[in-house]
């Protein structure tokens, strides 16, 4: 299993580096709140949406408890909690705001 967690950091890293470069095309002005907030709900379902599909492919495939992964792979809960913590108030802002996009936020909470 350390592989996968290798993987994580690796894959954690190539996002940081993708940000960069998306802050570096826009010639150092940073994206407005509502923006950000929109990116960070979107990023958070997928993330939600991939966790879930790994669980359940987990339990029916290789018949491993869904609550067993959480030691066996991933070490922690902070895993799926810490996305969690960032996309309810980036989903609360998307709602308040009006955005036409709002329903992402439903969505996320």
């Amino acid at each position: 299993m350390d592989s996968f967690r290798k993987f994580r950091w690796i894959f954690f890293f190539v996002v940081l580096g993708g940000f960069s470069a998306i802050l570096d095309r826009t010639k150092g002005t940073a994206p407005d709140r509502s923006q950000v907030a929109l990116w960070v709900v979107k990023s958070t379902i997928v993330y939600l949406a991939f966790y879930l599909i790994h669980g359940v492919t987990a339990q029916f495939l290789r018949g491993t408890s869904w609550l067993d992964l959480q030691c066996k792979e991933m070490g922690t809960t902070a895993y799926s909690l810490f996305v969690v913590v960032l996309g309810a108030p980036a989903s609360l802002i998307v709602i308040r705001e009006g955005l036409r996009n709002r329903w992402w936020g439903e969505i996320c909470l």
